[in-house]
């Protein structure tokens, strides 16, 4: 089978996904937008013990699953009035402008590409501020402005489908464009929910920065199949041991090697004793038009055995993580991943050299209206990178996982301020980027050539104001210092950028009955 064939399963699987939706009973509603402040919500909620373990390794949630965790914690509707869209019973609905966001903004931000001519890699993309952690929108230098309309609609609690719209018009690297970033169905089938079309997705325990599929990477055309809610399996409503899972087969976007080329993800976690999370997560990315063939066969084999019969055609990441919760202790949470593709026999040289780590702490009450995150971040010196993909793991050109690339080493601490009405975000960083080229043997991984390292110091802040029940606000306002900047000694480089921010969530809908 080549990638067109399984192109074709994806298809099917959409065509069927969407039958599901038509005919099973279900409790659908959209999904809430990775930046909304009902996460924030959420996780100080869990923080002063009023929740369960509730992720499951696994963002978005929709707005029925957040109303429901709100209710459970004892908090008002309150952030999602203007955005809740399913009625009960079999009712039409229609949201035209389910939210309407708009956003200007100005940057001096020189992209520096993860390949160069002393290091070439076999990965494109590139390191710029403005971009990390951007679920794809527009970024880089110059100025810009972008409003993006999200609709939803759908059949009571039975079905719902989304799409969101973002035009772009600027100068300097924000060319102008309409892109269509999201148009997704969904439905939850009891324990069981499906999401067919474009959407985001975010995997793993990490509140910033995940080392395998994150926030970086725009959406992408899928078909996802998890469970709804964390499942009870051990203890009264799961207190000593639930479980979630996840399966997802996606189209990557362009630029990509082989056009068309898919990824297959899965993820299983447990919850124990409503404290822990262990995570694993694998990734397998495949086919596209001129990839290596592959049968059907082959490609379920190749979730158990790396490439076992028809040679080399699949490139893989693995991760593993945890987290641990610690609400008495000012809400504390330590959340840890580690992600690689190549398990050799020399494994320490393999964890310091070819993996990825992140390794996050966070209070969420260091005092009565502050929270901090501490996290630090390392990347193998080939992650992302695969030679026979050689856009590496990437979609619309956005790595997947960390966005600082191959062979960085960061630092990161952020403060949560939560001022009444207003909610800021400071935070500094300071990241390592090395050149250093390496050998890869059947034996340990070995340094070969000792280049010149680039540092960026990083400063910014963040903040949020709930103007009405309707109408949000947000100022983003960031800098970094580049030295040996490009890996050239001696040269320097100042980047920064400022972003101003309006949402309206319109309460009104119209309703129908069918």
């Amino acid at each position: 089978m080549r990638g067109g064939g399984l192109r074709l399963a994806l298809a099917s699987a959409l065509v069927a996904g969407a039958a599901m939706l038509a005919e099973a009973a279900a409790d659908a509603s959209p999904g809430v937008d990775l930046n909304d402040p009902a996460y924030d919500e959420l996780a100080a909620a869990r923080a002063a013990g009023a929740l369960s373990l509730y992720m499951g390794g696994l963002r978005p949630l929709t707005e029925a699953r957040i109303q429901a965790l709100r209710r459970a914690a004892g908090l008002p509707d309150g952030l999602l009035d203007g955005r809740r869209a399913s009625e009960a019973g079999r009712r039409g609905w229609l949201v035209p402008v389910r939210s309407l966001t708009m956003r200007a903004a100005v940057a001096r931000d020189h992209q520096r590409p993860y390949s160069t001519e002393d290091h070439p890699r076999d990965l494109i993309g590139g390191v710029a501020i403005t971009c990390e952690h951007r679920q794809g929108r527009s970024c880089g230098d110059g100025a810009g402005l972008e409003v993006e309309l999200e609709s939803a609609a759908g059949l009571g609690e039975w079905a719902a489908a989304v799409t969101r719209v973002r035009a772009v018009a600027g100068s300097g690297d924000r060319d102008a464009d309409v892109v269509l970033d999201r148009a997704y169905a969904s439905a939850e089938l009891g324990p069981v929910a499906l999401v067919v079309g474009r959407d985001a997705i975010v995997l793993g325990p990490s509140a910033r920065t995940q080392a395998l599929w994150g926030d970086n990477v725009a959406a992408i055309d899928q078909v996802r199949v998890s469970t709804s809610r964390p499942l009870p399996l051990v203890g009264r409503d799961g207190s000593i041991l639930r479980a979630s899972g996840l399966w997802f087969l996606g189209r990557l976007r362009d630029p990509q090697t082989f056009t068309g080329t898919l990824v297959d993800g899965s993820r299983a976690q447990l919850d124990l004793w409503d404290t822990a999370e262990l995570g694993v997560t694998h990734l397998i990315q495949l086919g596209g038009d001129g990839a290596p063939a592959f049968t059907f066969g082959d490609y379920l084999r190749e979730h158990f055995q790396h490439n076992a019969e028809s040679g080399e055609f699949a490139n893989h990441r693995l991760s593993i993580d945890a987290a641990v919760d610690l609400p008495d202790l000012a809400g504390l949470r330590i959340y840890y991943e580690l992600a690689a593709e190549d398990m050799r026999d020399q494994i320490g040289s393999m964890l310091r050299h070819d993996a990825d780590h992140v390794v996050g702490v966070s209070l969420a009450r260091l005092a009565p209206r502050a929270g901090l995150l501490l996290e630090a971040t390392s990347t193998g010196v080939r992650s992302e990178e695969h030679s026979l993909f050689t856009t590496g793991l990437t979609s619309a050109g956005r790595v997947a996982g960390n966005p600082l690339g191959p062979s960085s080493l960061a630092a990161f601490a952020g403060l949560r301020l939560d001022l009444g009405a207003v909610v800021a975000w400071p935070w500094v960083e300071v990241v390592r980027h090395s050149e250093d080229i390496y050998s890869f043997g059947t034996g340990d991984i070995v340094r070969t050539a000792d280049l010149p390292e680039e540092t960026r110091l990083r400063a910014g802040a963040r903040a949020s104001w709930q103007l009405s029940p309707e109408l949000r606000a947000g100022i983003r306002a960031l800098a970094e210092r580049v030295t040996t900047a490009d890996f050239i000694p001696g040269h320097t480089r100042w980047n920064g950028a400022a972003e101003a921010t309006l949402e309206w969530t319109p309460t009104w809908r119209i309703a129908t009955d069918l």
